[in-house]
């Protein structure tokens, strides 16, 4: 269905709204906004289109369509979050390296990379934070802060040595 180049990999598949934009997020905290009916329609072999120009380290870690209502819940390794509501994401073209979405200190004392995201799409969801070795810690998202892609997130979790943030999910 699809002809991968030699170190890519199919995370997931989503439906496309193509009049809705399509919201990128990279764990090295980039992003990028664009509208989905710029991506054509391609035969089943072909390799797609670029979405997003990513450094050497980085991958893509959450992809999808966001209502204007919309935020994302973005979680650091090192336990700190914040939420950003989806307007903040300026609309860009598809290809580019993206913007910061979250900026980090640059001693890492708030994480150097971004371990999960989700999307809010209602008032009081409850998110799961997964870590390495100890047990999940379940939050409403209220009461993650809502701040800009600018901002630098605040401690929600206790990552402590090698007890790192591995994943968020909705419960």
């Amino acid at each position: 269905a699809l002809t991968l180049r030699e170190g890519d990999a199919v995370m997931g598949v989503v439906p496309l709204d193509a009049a809705a934009d399509v919201l990128l997020v990279s764990r090295n905290g980039m992003s990028v906004r664009f509208h989905a009916d710029g991506v054509p329609t391609q035969g089943r072999t072909a390799g797609g289109v670029k979405g997003m120009t990513l450094d050497l380290s980085d991958r893509i870690l959450w992809v999808g369509q966001p209502a204007a209502a919309d935020q994302l819940l973005l979680f650091t390794e090192r336990g700190f979050g914040k939420r950003v509501p989806y307007t903040d994401y300026e609309p860009q073209a598809r290809g580019g390296k993206g913007v910061k979405t979250f900026y980090y200190q640059k001693s890492g004392s708030n994480g150097t990379r971004i371990a999960g995201a989700a999307l809010i799409t209602a008032p009081g969801q409850t998110v799961v934070i997964h870590q390495k070795t100890s047990q999940p810690t379940q939050l409403s998202a209220d009461e993650v802060i809502l701040q800009s892609k600018q901002d630098r997130g605040m401690p929600y979790v206790m990552a402590l040595m090698d007890d790192t943030v591995t994943g968020v999910s909705l419960a």
